[in-house]
């Protein structure tokens, strides 16, 4: 009963810091796979967002992932929700940025994951399917026969390295580029190595690897080449 009494008092503590301090963020929830923005809208919200639970201003790495933490009411937040932040004439040079909620601990601010990238996923063309683990035949930026699985899904991106030389081990092959995503799990979805994955800006890769943790969805994806 006294730790409950005490969490209570804490999420309250949390929320008055947010209505003194905090900015102005919509909470957006992706409950079918395509535009969980704007289409998942839930609420309106306060929350001061800081790089440690003390507010120090020391940021939190997790696989080189920007993460921090947030002061937030939160009653209704669920983990994988999107807080986007708006527009405040208060504040002329705050950036609306979009983080989705990585982790929420009773009496403690929530962990939340800065997004700097939106992709899409799809799946190639099933007659060519080639019986290895769901890998599909690499063939490029070429999307006419995919089937989409999942659209317009803020994440975090980072270039994680090489991705590995080309099948055909030619002399003049250049390796591809790696990259790491982190990003909330997407219901009734099942992420499989092979899927394809297209940004906002057009550019195009494979899913090598996936694994859930206690952080989100992280995917390994190689970058297609033509």
């Amino acid at each position: 009963m006294k730790s409950i009494c005490l969490q209570k008092k804490i999420a309250a503590g949390l929320e008055k810091t947010a209505a003194i301090l905090g900015v102005n963020v919509k909470q957006y929830r992706g409950n079918v796979s395509c535009n969980p923005i704007p289409d998942g809208y839930i609420s309106d919200k306060k929350c001061l967002f800081d790089s440690t639970a003390a507010m120090s201003d020391t940021s939190p790495l997790i696989w080189g992932h920007k993460f921090a933490f947030g002061s937030i009411n939160t009653f209704g937040l669920m983990r994988g929700d999107y807080l986007v932040v708006q527009q405040d004439t208060s504040l002329p040079d705050i950036q609306c940025d979009t983080y989705f909620i990585s982790r929420i601990e009773p009496g403690k601010p929530i962990f939340v994951v800065l997004t700097n990238e939106i992709i899409s996923i799809f799946e190639s063309d099933i007659s060519s399917d080639n019986g290895l683990m769901g890998l599909r035949s690499p063939e490029g930026p070429v999307w006419s026969r995919d089937h989409s699985v999942a659209e317009q899904w803020p994440v975090s991106m980072l270039r994680s390295g090489s991705g590995g030389r080309p099948s055909t081990h030619l002399g003049t092959d250049v390796p591809a580029g790696g990259f790491e995503i982190l990003m909330p799990a997407i219901e009734n979805v099942e992420l499989h190595q092979g899927l394809r994955v297209r940004t906002a800006a057009g550019n195009s890769y494979h899913i090598w690897s996936v694994e859930t943790t206690n952080f989100g969805c992280r995917l390994t994806v190689s970058a297609d080449q033509v």
